[in-house]
């Protein structure tokens, strides 16, 4: 019912539980001694720029650039062969990773 909130919800748990695997398994950090600041920052991450930003930015603002709508409701023979589809798309990507390069990976 409230498509932000659900990406939020996601985003937090998975970013956490990624952290949370990182240090338990692949760290083998004792439970006693796990990083919660560290695990916060993640949580944080996840929540404000993967839940946030990127639903606000992927879903909202691409609808208003893309005819995102009558792209993806295509079967997929159908979009193969729907050339302003297709262009749209690569105008997508190509957008995403602009921002993805200036804003997620400013060095």
């Amino acid at each position: 019912d409230n498509p932000l909130a659900n990406n939020l919800g996601i985003a937090t748990v998975k970013t956490a539980s990624a952290d949370l695997l990182a240090q338990l398994v692949i760290a083998q950090t004792p439970v006693a001694e796990l990083d919660y600041s560290r695990l916060l920052l993640f949580a944080s991450f996840g929540l404000v720029y993967l839940g946030g930003f990127q639903y606000l930015y992927q879903v909202q603002v691409f609808k208003r650039l893309f005819d995102v709508d009558a792209f993806t409701s295509q079967p997929w023979a159908d979009k193969l062969r729907d050339g302003p589809g297709l262009r749209a798309l690569a105008a997508q990507t190509a957008l995403d990773l602009a921002v993805l390069s200036l804003i997620y990976l400013p060095t």
